[in-house]
């Protein structure tokens, strides 16, 4: 007896998969229609119905998550972008500071040159200013134009005007021109 009515009960499942696949084929009642209409009756079951919300939510929270590891993957591409620009930009920096270490060492050397150059011309000014004006005006034209009107600049005036008085009238102009700038 239970033999037979585990054969009717498997006839009946073979019959009605038969059935549900006719159905289908001929489209009158799809698969689809049957899978919603049965998780329709499932959800009313308690157990059941709040599994499968819960698998429902995880299929939406694995295209959320989906989406996001896509967005996560556009950041981390520019990051590696704008790493890869600020280790450029880096580099600018250190060539920059170099480049300012040089010029400040160059300054510093120029301003020991002026310093120096200064002090020579001190020297040079002071020794014209010994001189006879006869012989101080005919020596200093015979200087670079900017050395000798440097020199004169360090001059007391009158001794300066004295300079000039015994200079050609050309060179004397030069000169005055040159020490009103």
């Amino acid at each position: 007896m239970k033999k037979k009515i585990l054969l009717a009960l498997v006839i009946l499942v073979i019959l009605a998969g038969f059935t549900i696949f006719l159905l289908d084929m001929f489209e009158i009642y799809t698969f689809d229609q049957v899978r919603a209409e049965g998780i329709d009756l499932l959800n009313n079951v308690p157990v059941i119905g709040s599994y499968l919300t819960a698998e429902e939510e995880v299929e939406r929270l694995e295209e959320q998550l989906a989406v996001i590891n896509s967005e996560l993957a556009e950041v981390e591409e520019q990051n590696r972008h704008l790493y890869f620009e600020l280790e450029g930009k880096e580099e600018e920096v250190e060539q920059l500071n170099k480049t300012i270490d040089n010029l400040e060492e160059e300054l510093e050397r120029v301003g020991i040159e002026r310093e120096d150059y200064q002090a020579r011309l001190n020297r040079l000014a002071e020794v014209y200013s010994q001189m006879n004006s006869q012989r101080a005006a005919d020596l200093l034209p015979e200087l670079e134009v900017r050395l000798a009107t440097d020199i004169l600049s360090q001059m007391d005036e009158e001794i300066v005007a004295e300079i000039l008085e015994f200079m050609p009238n050309a060179e004397a102009a030069q000169f005055s021109t040159l020490l009103s700038e």
